[in-house]
């Protein structure tokens, strides 16, 4: 059973408007009032009110009650009889004596494009060293003085030589000569390609359905709830 107060329901009315109760007092049967109907409970599954609840928050069940001149009294005999007094969902705000106009809408689709990062290739350069070796052939120089003995008669260019003297004999030696060169030994290219391709897009558009029906009013019912 759902149970949930009229006025909370935007999608029920009564069926009939004389058999809206709500403002009415309420007695017992000594004429004391209990007060007066703030609201009336329905239940959606049956579509039948199924009790009332007064400006208190008192709640009495539809059996309890009976319906005298424009005024309730609790601790009825007999039960009501079961009549449908809540129509079943009906559109609101809706008046009947004008034209019915419905707006069909419709959702349609439009595609559109925007760029997005996928990620790349990031190239970056670094110094690095690294060590070489290399043969090189060197040539050097070296004195050496021998001395060797003799016994002759001297000359006279012997003679000529007898003076101070000094000669230098100076050795030399090659060594490596270092000098280095830049060359471009590889190139590297980075390029970008660019490709296109055909991408299928699902999605749900909705529509307004208007479905139409020809329903009969039931009759219209008797004053008791």
């Amino acid at each position: 059973m759902a149970r949930t107060p009229l006025s909370q329901r935007d999608d029920y009315e009564l069926i009939n408007k004389e058999q809206d109760i709500r403002g009415w007092k309420v007695q017992d049967h000594s004429g004391q009032v209990l007060g007066r109907v703030a609201d009336v409970i329905i239940d959606t599954d049956k579509e039948r009110v199924t009790a009332v609840v007064l400006d208190n928050n008192t709640e009495y069940p539809v059996g309890d009650i009976e319906i005298s001149d424009e005024r309730i009294l609790l601790g009825a005999q007999t039960a009501p009889p079961d009549v449908p007094v809540v129509s079943a969902p009906i559109p609101p705000s809706v008046d009947v004596k004008d034209d019915l106009r419905l707006q069909v809408v419709e959702e349609r689709l439009r595609i559109g494009k925007r760029q997005v990062e996928q990620g790349g290739v990031r190239v970056s350069t670094q110094l690095s060293d690294r060590p070489v070796q290399t043969q090189v052939q060197l040539r050097e120089e070296h004195v050496d003085v021998v001395r060797r003995h003799t016994d002759r008669p001297a000359t006279a260019a012997d003679l000529a030589a007898m003076h101070d003297c000094t000669v230098d004999m100076v050795e030399r030696a090659e060594v490596p000569v270092i000098e280095k060169q830049a060359r471009v030994v590889e190139e590297v290219v980075v390029k970008r390609d660019i490709a296109e391709r055909s991408e299928t897009v699902r999605e749900t558009v909705r529509h307004t359905d208007v479905e139409v029906r020809e329903f009969k009013s039931p009759p219209s019912p008797g004053r008791p709830l």
